[in-house]
């Protein structure tokens, strides 16, 4: 196994976990996840319909790295995913850093500034996996056109 091949099936790993983990978090508790949506800064007019789109995508991008053919595309949907979370958490920590945490589960026992760097981390691990995947579907394409020219 190359090394791109083993730093994608890391990121989709890393990201199956994250959604999964976030999603089965906020759903194990949804109550409170209900209520700190209803109380969150920037989403409360949209909480009623945020707690349930939030954790159903979660769930939804996690299963897509499951399936090769929708890998791609989840890549892309976790890099969506993490920068709206990152621009949220960044908006917290600039205007309202006293506001309830909304993530479940460890992450939600961070600091703003902890889950900052946390999305961040995450957010970099996907520009990084989206490089190394177009650059392994160009390697391959390169090899069929080559293969077709003959």
């Amino acid at each position: 196994m190359n090394f791109r091949k083993l730093f994608l099936n890391f990121s989709y790993l890393s990201f199956t976990i994250l959604w999964a983990y976030a999603a089965i978090s906020k759903l194990g508790e949804f109550q409170m996840f209900k209520y700190q949506m209803a109380d969150a800064p920037f989403v409360s007019p949209l909480a009623d319909v945020l707690v349930y789109l939030v954790p159903g995508i979660e769930l939804i991008v996690a299963g897509m790295f499951a399936i090769e053919k929708t890998q791609k595309l989840a890549l892309y949907l976790s890099f969506v995913l993490i920068t709206i979370f990152t621009i949220y958490v960044g908006a917290m920590v600039t205007f309202s850093s006293k506001a309830p945490c909304t993530c479940g589960g460890i992450i939600s026992s961070f600091t703003w500034n902890q889950h900052l760097i946390f999305n961040a981390a995450f957010l970099v691990l996907s520009i990084f996996a989206i490089v190394v995947q177009r650059k392994q579907n160009q390697g391959g394409q390169s090899s069929i056109h080559t293969k077709v020219a003959y």
